[in-house]
């Protein structure tokens, strides 16, 4: 697919490069004291989106896609979204990160909203169309998602998969 596989590549939310979807989880070296737990809780909220963006990249990845898998991977991915989505809502972020997170989450949103309209897509132009928004808006989820981990002591990850 054109350029459709760069579009979730940009995002980088949880955990260091892989060359596959198994993940461990990421150093926490530099967490500030007492955020042990917040940090914790993001990554495990967020682990669901790197497997979900590896797969995804591998169905935007393949060579002369079906319309009907890009839509069907399309809809996986929103799915996967608006499950990190509610479990990022469900932290109890404290005053000095609750900024930092709702710019993730809101961004998450968007993203989530881009993913659904390629799943709803009736021709290649209007997934490619819904997909290059995707792929502009990841800069914005990416920038959120490299602050927020900054903010817990994560390292800012490369993107997920490789």
């Amino acid at each position: 697919m054109r350029r459709a596989a760069s579009a979730l590549l940009v995002v980088a939310l949880v955990l260091p490069a892989c060359a596959s979807p198994t993940f461990s989880p990421s150093p926490r070296a530099s967490t500030p004291p007492g955020m042990n737990a917040i940090a914790d809780g993001y990554v495990d909220a967020v682990a669901p989106f790197n497997v979900g963006t590896c797969e995804f990249n591998a169905v935007l990845s393949q060579s002369a896609p079906a319309l009907a898998d890009l839509k069907r991977g399309s809809a996986v991915y929103a799915a996967i979204l608006a499950g990190v989505i509610d479990r990022l809502r469900a932290i109890a972020w404290p005053a000095e990160l609750a900024d930092d997170a709702n710019d993730l989450i809101d961004a998450l949103v968007i993203d989530e909203t881009h993913s659904r309209t390629m799943a709803a897509a009736d021709t290649f132009d209007s997934f490619i169309a819904a997909d290059d928004k995707l792929i502009a808006a990841n800069s914005i989820s990416s920038a959120a998602a490299k602050q927020l981990r900054k903010d817990l002591g994560l390292p800012t990850g490369e993107p997920p998969c490789t």
